[in-house]
């Protein structure tokens, strides 16, 4: 009966009437797929393409026009890689878009965040990898829209050590880079062993490590423990650990973020941005997901409701971790913050210097046009 009585109302209830029958079950999927996915809150224009482009057009859009982006991102990061690398076991992982202000005006630039490649170190030995190599640094960053009479992107911050230009105010001052999207290993820091900064001509430049990140080697117990963890036990044979020595774990962003939340869906594009202060810091958006919002339309994972909740800032020399809240009346994170009300931080807490430099995450762009195509 259970298979029966289903059969017998489509065969001849709905399929005589199925415009009428249906309709209204449309109408909720059509309503609950387009608020699942933020699509009820686009709004439409109407552009006039037969209109004839006037001067009047082009001096009022001027700023516009002035940041069209002219570089693509596949190029730029092969172009980066050939002038800007410096040394082999150096490694651009992507190229990210940005805006920063040049000379009181609002530019649209083009960055990459210079990380250590530890595969590609001339000799890997455990000292090299794990006390030795242990940053990456600095960045090189440029506009959207220029380049030099040889045809190379101009640059705003090159070489290294960073160095700006005058007129752009876009200054480094710390940039060594323990935490990225390369940083997939732990290592360790304030040892006896020479921590390699950055090459200075055919020298190099050593550092000690003086941030807060870290688990504090301050014991036999300690060092035992993480040895065990790590599956390195000639650990404690190592007379280059002291007891102000420390390890720094989970140090890809992405990781380092899911470790914290893993309730949460994380942006395969985290950028970095040079703050005020002159420091590096990622930010990475996140999202909250359901597969249970009501006549909403699934994606092929399931996912029929989605919204991007969270912006996550990680600083690049640190490794701290800060939640804000971006969409407070997201029901879903509700909930997490009752569950976790010290974890996330509202939106206005955020620095001014980072908030200038949030944007529309592309992950949930995507998502948005692919459903938009059916649900416009």
């Amino acid at each position: 009966a259970v298979r029966i009585y289903p059969a017998i109302v489509e065969r001849f209830s709905v399929q005589p009437n199925e415009a009428q029958r249906e309709a209204p079950f449309i109408a909720h999927n059509i309503a609950a797929t387009r608020h699942a996915f933020g699509l009820d809150q686009v709004i439409e224009r109407d552009l006039n393409t037969a209109r004839t482009l006037t001067a009047e057009d082009v001096a009022r859009n001027r700023a516009t026009l002035d940041n069209v982006r002219l570089w693509d991102h596949r190029e730029l990061l092969d172009t980066f890689a050939q002038i800007q690398e410096i040394r082999t076991y150096y490694d651009f992982a992507s190229v990210d878009n940005d805006r920063y202000l040049v000379n009181g005006q609002l530019r649209q630039i083009m960055l990459s965040p210079r990380e250590l490649q530890a595969e590609a170190l001339p000799s890997r030995t455990w000292i090299n990898e794990h006390f030795t190599f242990t940053h990456g640094y600095g960045l090189t960053l440029g506009p959207v829209n220029q380049t030099t009479p040889e045809g190379l992107p101009v640059l705003y911050v090159q070489d290294i050590p960073p160095q700006g230009t005058p007129e752009t105010n876009i200054a480094v001052t710390r940039p060594a880079i323990y935490f990225g999207e390369l940083s997939n290993d732990h290592v360790f820091v304030r040892t006896r062993n020479d921590e390699f900064d950055h090459p200075a001509g055919e020298e190099n430049v050593y550092t000690t490590y003086t941030g807060r990140a870290g688990v504090r080697l301050d014991s036999f117990w300690t060092q035992l423990l993480v040895g065990l963890r790590l599956g390195l036990l000639k650990l404690l044979l190592s007379n280059d650990i002291t007891e102000d020595s420390r390890v720094l774990l989970f140090r890809n962003i992405r990781e380092r973020a899911e470790r914290i939340a893993p309730f949460l869906g994380y942006d395969r594009d985290p950028y970095m941005v040079v703050r005020d202060n002159g420091t590096l810091a990622w930010i990475l958006d996140a999202y909250t997901r359901s597969d249970r919002y009501p006549f909403a339309q699934p994606l092929a994972d399931g996912t029929n409701y989605m919204r991007n909740s969270v912006k996550v800032i990680i600083d690049a020399y640190d490794g701290t971790v800060d939640f804000y809240v971006n969409d407070d009346a997201d029901p879903v994170l509700a909930t997490y913050r009752h569950i976790f009300p010290e974890l996330f931080r509202d939106l206005s807490e955020m620095p001014e210097d980072l908030q200038r430099h949030l944007r529309y995450p592309l992950d949930l762009f995507g998502v948005q046009t692919r459903v938009f195509t059916t649900y416009h």
